[in-house]
């Protein structure tokens, strides 16, 4: 889920929670009287208020918890996907660009054999 599928549903949860709310105080204050005391308002509007709160988290929170149990899997593959990397990489550099690195290596190579390190 993206981040603006996201932002809707996080809307459409609190949209549906202030057109319940707005129901019940009508209810409460409309024409017809006192249908539903001001005790039993008050508890189904904290009870409305917290699952929209919790829905709104299991929103945000969805996409995130399978993300952290594959960094771990996705590292791992990174680390043995190198030689693989590497070689697609040198595959789709053009002729021009071998030989700059090529030149860029062997300057490299000559550095360090001339100050006598190696990495």
């Amino acid at each position: 889920m993206n981040s603006l599928a996201r932002l809707g549903a996080t809307m459409t949860i609190w949209i549906a929670f202030a057109a319940v709310t707005a129901t019940l105080i009508q209810e409460r204050t409309g024409y017809g009287g006192s249908r539903i005391s001001e005790a039993t308002l008050l508890l189904v509007t904290a009870l409305i208020a917290y699952a929209a709160v919790k829905g709104t988290q299991a929103v945000w929170q969805q996409e995130s918890e399978p993300i952290r149990r594959q960094l771990p899997l996705n590292m791992a593959k990174a680390k043995h996907g190198n030689h693989d990397r590497v070689a697609r990489l040198v595959e789709a550099l053009e002729e021009d660009e071998l030989y700059d690195l090529e030149a860029l290596l062997l300057a490299r190579e000559n550095d360090t054999q001339r100050f006598g390190r190696r990495s």
